[in-house]
């Protein structure tokens, strides 16, 4: 598929808009598509893809990405009940099987190992500073292996993220704490390299205990309580055998 234009996906966003929808909401469908490169996100998915979109607000991302991409499933959480509303009655009209659930805050549903593709567009910088590299965590360490993060936000060292603190006050009510993209993309590598690393601590204390098991005298021991080797952590399918890739 050739990229897609900015133009065409207000025009699909305006056909998907629920018929009652507020002059804040129309505005923005309107703009949204100039201030958030939608059309790229969509070029990193491919055909026939898992989706799961956190923060999803009303399913306006995901409605595109069921539009263009023929998505095998799409699965969306959001903190406001009446977002989630509006994604579920979006999904209902375009007829799409799709799954919105409330996020508590404080857990990231084990759903999300079931995707292959995780976004995270323009979701950061509500959360407050001093936890926006807890939450990351929270989100790596529950994805699957091979599985791939994308992050859109506002880049603090941008200047022109003052802007994005008016967008926020007026649309928002509050003022964004836009991250660091190079200091979020330091802690999740080092949070990739201490995953790996407790992989690699597991599979040697199992070795150690499968030789110790197979040796005199403990093989003698291992006999009488029954006890077996154990299999290594390891991966069959090439995809596995990646980290998750995280993107900015």
């Amino acid at each position: 598929m050739s990229h897609i234009k900015k133009s065409e996906l207000i025009k699909t966003l305006k056909k998907h808009q629920l018929q009652k929808i507020g002059l804040i909401d129309q505005l923005k469908i309107s703009y949204r598509p100039f201030v958030c490169p939608f059309d790229d996100l969509l070029e990193i998915i491919p055909e026939n893809e898992s989706v799961f979109d956190i923060g999803c607000g009303s399913g306006m991302f995901l409605s595109l990405v069921a539009t263009y991409k023929n998505p095998k499933k799409i699965y969306g959480i959001e903190i406001n009940d009446k977002l989630i509303e509006n994604a579920n009655k979006l999904f209902q009209n375009l007829k799409f099987s799709s799954e919105f659930k409330k996020y508590d805050e404080k857990n990231i549903p084990d759903e999300i190992q079931n995707f292959n593709y995780i976004f995270l567009i323009d979701v950061l910088h509500h959360i407050p500073t001093k936890h926006q590299i807890a939450f990351l965590k929270n989100v790596y360490e529950k994805m699957s292996v091979g599985s791939k993060l994308i992050i859109k936000d506002i880049d603090k060292r941008n200047p022109l993220h003052y802007w994005n603190k008016i967008h926020d006050i007026i649309f928002s009510g509050e003022i964004g704490n836009e991250p660091n993209s190079l200091q979020l993309q330091q802690e999740l590598t080092d949070t990739e390299d201490k995953i790996m690393a407790s992989r690699r601590f597991y599979n040697g204390n199992v070795r150690d205990y499968n030789i110790a098991i197979q040796t005199f005298p403990s093989k003698i021991i291992a006999g009488i309580f029954v006890f077996k080797a154990e299999p290594l952590f390891e991966t069959t399918e090439p995809e596995e055998r990646e980290a998750v890739k995280v993107s900015f």
